[in-house]
């Protein structure tokens, strides 16, 4: 899987230099799987960057949905080729690239489950329609998902996007009353844990955090997060992680992808180890430096108790 993980890393790097347009999609549609033979809905979010007139790269969450003995979802980077077809407001794509799973799976064990991480790739093809003069667009995907120790899966999808306006953060060229030159920001949040087993225990969580702006794109982030008690977990910790965090329309919105480490402890468990931390974030600018967040981590644990926290709170930049 190196080849693969060589282009995550090259889209990543030239979505950072590239002042190209980018498009924000949403799609639903069904999953097959052969090994067990069934079929279940799908659903997946997606942020595409303009590399060139013919080329682009994606980052992709997709949620594959359950079938028997499996509650699969992963996160997905691509590089892609484009081509117009018969009008310039329709085109064909086809996109390569690593596939990060997580998934639920029965287990002989306590709880009866067990939290698979692995690697696989993800094949796909869309044909995009462009309405005229309009940031909307319309799009099929086909995603085939192959790896070696899970499931592999066909997912057809139908859904709807939105050309983000030019970011300018990749160049100085958008400012909202200065704050866009604040590079320290204080966020409180709060909202629910959801561990990720077959009865999906909740609890109430919060969180404060620093983030820091080195770049206009690349951000630093450290915080302290409680899980609450979910019955399966009783967890708390210090994260650290680095973020791309590109912003849009003048610096009012962000869209952001981080990832890093969560010093973690769980009074149910012995285990003190460190734990993955892959998160999504969005935040508005209100006015004055003021910002509303939603941020959606996913914890990576290394003893079956992976979490998704899903966080909503109010920062400021200063």
């Amino acid at each position: 899987m190196k080849i693969f993980r060589i282009v995550a890393v090259s889209v990543s790097l030239s979505a950072g230099l590239a002042a190209q347009a980018q498009d924000l999609a949403v799609h639903a549609g069904g999953t097959r799987t052969v090994d067990p033979h069934d079929t279940t809905y799908g659903w997946l979010a997606s942020y595409a960057h303009d590399l060139g007139p013919n080329l682009f790269g994606s980052f992709t969450y997709q949620n594959e949905g359950h079938v028997p003995s499996h509650h699969r979802d992963g996160h997905a980077v691509q590089l892609w080729a484009r081509a117009s077809l018969f009008s310039p407001q329709f085109s064909l794509a086809a996109g390569v690239g690593p596939y990060h799973y997580f998934d639920t799976t029965v287990a002989e064990r306590p709880g009866g489950f067990a939290d698979a991480h692995g690697w696989g790739a993800m094949y796909s093809v869309s044909a995009t329609w462009r309405a005229q003069s309009s940031p909307w667009f319309y799009q099929l995907r086909l995603n085939r998902v192959q790896t070696r120790h899970s499931l592999d899966t066909t997912e057809f999808l139908a859904g709807v996007g939105y050309r983000l306006e030019q970011d300018g953060s990749f160049k100085r060229n958008a400012t909202t009353n200065g704050w866009k030159d604040r590079n320290d920001e204080i966020v409180v949040m709060a909202g629910q844990t959801i561990v990720n087993s077959f009865e999906s225990q909740g609890a109430a969580a919060k969180s404060i955090e620093y983030r820091y702006g080195f770049t206009p794109v690349l951000r630093g982030a450290i915080g302290w997060v409680n899980e609450g008690d979910a019955r399966l977990i009783r967890r708390n910790g210090v994260i650290a992680q680095g973020w791309f965090e590109p912003s849009f329309y003048e610096d009012r919105y962000t869209l952001g992808l981080g990832y890093g480490a969560y010093f973690a402890v769980d009074d149910y468990h012995s285990e003190r180890k460190v734990q993955g931390i892959l998160s999504t974030t969005f935040s508005y600018h209100i006015a004055r430096g003021w910002l509303a967040r939603v941020t959606w981590h996913r914890i990576v644990s290394t003893y079956d108790r992976d979490s998704d926290i899903i966080l909503l709170g109010v920062g400021y930049r200063f």
